[in-house]
């Protein structure tokens, strides 16, 4: 009996949620630890502020729930509005901790599948491309970027553009659906990560170029109306996006110029081929060479193994020679990861002067803050169609087992996905809030920012304060140039810090001054010798400024 085609992929889809699952599953209760580590806190913040703001009628743009005083314009941040707004019914019902994990273990199966379907496309054959999808969403990149990162591990879009292309050079799509369906996708990734919208329009206009090489008299017809409708695409994108893309150009004298520097974040040429400290195979083997490449874990993002590596290199020499679409998926794939290297080679701690092609790119707007790593992302898409081809062209046993070995380099540790649980404290409810403190108050919550509870803490306040710090992916250009933020930020406490606090309490019309448990002892009694008045609120402590005991 044959499986309907629609069948065969709620399976497929199935499976990838289940092998997810298995992967990256929070340790403890979905509903209240975290996949991952790293910066959690701040997309859980994301996914309730949305739709709170929304609900309530507030710009969800431009806010001064965090960083009051200096504003904070969340178009530049990993701010997430396309999850977080599909995601509300569920996040209003069952919490933003369980949607946070469920978008996450998710967002890997989206990718698989969306690999998944566009290798079909290709080949034709659904287990070479099932095997496409576990290369593509559970990829070395996707492991890495799980550690904390939402907006770069959910990536189902980037295989369905490319498949939307396809579908339109074939003809299996009108031009006005494709037209529709290329600026919603563009839409969509535009507000889960721009970072990625960005590398994806670079690499499109490079697969363009290499697709026209070569090509048939037909074929470059065919290329130049794609190019035309994908930028009518492009068009109703920016008008659909008008709103968003309003306020990130208000912004965008407020943000760092830089916000990471792009050569700390580049991978390494051994990268590629030597695992790292989140991959179980080999990991141990090779960590004095991997612990020494820059960045860290979760932006050590090429490898892509040494099974994968020769599948490669057979299809390149044996192919490619015969197979237009091998030789531009080589081509592309290997553009991808010379780009995914940076402005300069990198080995190890050393950095050679001889500048790739990425240095240009750093130089061009925008651009400049993209983390070339995250273009390894690209690299395995390459590598997962790649692998759907060779093992399509024969019914081979050995094939599949080279396959096999593929992924089993790239199981991750469990251990990494361990996570954390939401922090919560009886102090931070709305009931509380609006019981002990002033109308719509703005306090100061230590620990500071990235390095404390402040986010998680807001949340389950319902939003009902304002704070002076926070974390939302960077720190506004006003704020870096704070001394206190600054010394807060590096658990600092300065020679001039009572004159610090008192300028910078004065100066933001800060009301209160919450000291929760996990504050660092020499910067609790730093505030509370000040000799301001304090009260003990279960285990928080309130400094009211100005107020003597």
């Amino acid at each position: 009996m044959k499986i309907k085609p629609f069948t065969v992929k709620i399976i497929v889809f199935i499976f990838y949620a289940a092998i997810s699952a298995i992967l990256y599953r929070p340790l403890g209760s979905w509903f209240t630890h975290m996949v991952g580590g790293g910066d959690p806190l701040q997309f859980v913040w994301a996914l309730s502020w949305w739709p709170h703001a929304i609900w309530h009628g507030q710009n969800p743009f431009v806010t001064d729930r965090i960083w009051s005083g200096f504003g904070f314009n969340l178009t530049w941040s990993t701010a997430i509005p396309t999850l977080a707004i599909l995601s509300a019914p569920l996040t209003m019902v069952a919490g933003p901790v369980l949607v946070f994990n469920l978008v996450n273990v998710g967002g890997s199966a989206l990718s698989a599948f969306s690999a998944y379907c566009l290798a079909k496309n290709i080949t034709g054959r659904d287990a070479p491309s099932f095997m496409a999808g576990l290369v593509f969403g559970f990829s070395a990149y996707e492991s890495a970027q799980m550690l904390g990162h939402l907006n770069l591990t959910f990536t189902p879009l980037i295989p369905l553009a490319v498949l939307l292309c396809r579908l339109r050079l074939q003809e299996k799509i009108r031009v006005r659906y494709f037209v529709i369906f290329m600026a919603l996708t563009a839409l969509a990734q535009m507000g889960i990560s721009s970072e990625v919208l960005a590398t994806s329009s670079v690499l499109g206009v490079v697969v363009w170029f290499v697709c026209l090489i070569g090509a048939s008299r037909g074929e470059r017809i065919r290329l130049v109306r794609l190019a035309v409708h994908i930028l009518l695409s492009g068009l109703l994108t920016l008008v659909l996006a008008g709103p968003f893309l309003y306020y990130m150009v208000l912004g965008a004298h407020l943000t760092p110029r830089v916000m990471n520097d792009p050569e700390t974040y580049s991978n390494d040429v051994l990268s590629f081929v030597l695992p790292t400290v989140v991959l179980r195979a080999g990991s141990r083997l090779f960590q004095d060479v991997t612990n020494n490449f820059t960045g860290n874990a979760s932006e050590w993002n090429g490898y892509i193994g040494l099974p994968m590596l020769l599948v490669a290199l057979w299809m390149v020499f044996q192919r490619a020679r015969v197979s237009r679409l091998v030789c531009v998926i080589a081509v592309c794939t290997g553009v991808a990861a010379v780009f995914s290297m940076g402005g300069h080679l990198h080995s190890g701690r050393q950095t050679s002067s001889f500048a790739l092609p990425w240095a240009f790119a750093e130089r061009l707007p925008l651009l400049g803050s993209v983390l070339p790593s995250r273009i390894g992302m690209f690299v395995n898409l390459g590598m997962a169609l790649l692998l759907a081809i060779f093992l399509s062209e024969r019914r081979s046993g050995f094939r599949y087992a080279v396959a096999i070995i593929a992924l089993l380099c790239l199981v991750p540790k469990r251990d990494f996905y361990r996570g954390g649980s939401w922090p919560t404290d009886p102090f931070f409810t709305p009931a509380h809030i609006k019981a002990i403190l002033p109308p719509d108050p703005v306090v100061l919550i230590l620990p500071f920012g990235s390095i404390g509870p402040c986010m998680a803490l807001q949340v389950d306040a319902g939003f009902n304060f304002r704070q002076s710090g926070g974390y939302l992916g960077y720190t506004p250009a006003e704020a870096s140039a704070d001394p206190l933020i600054s010394a807060l930020q590096q658990r600092r406490v300065d020679a001039d810090f009572t004159d610090q606090l008192a300028r910078h309490v004065k100066k933001y019309k800060i009301d209160a001054i919450l000291i929760t448990p996990e504050t660092d002892p020499n910067l609790r009694k730093a505030v509370e010798s000040i000799g301001w008045q304090s009260t003990s609120d279960g285990d928080v402590i309130i400094v009211r400024p100005f107020e003597k005991q």
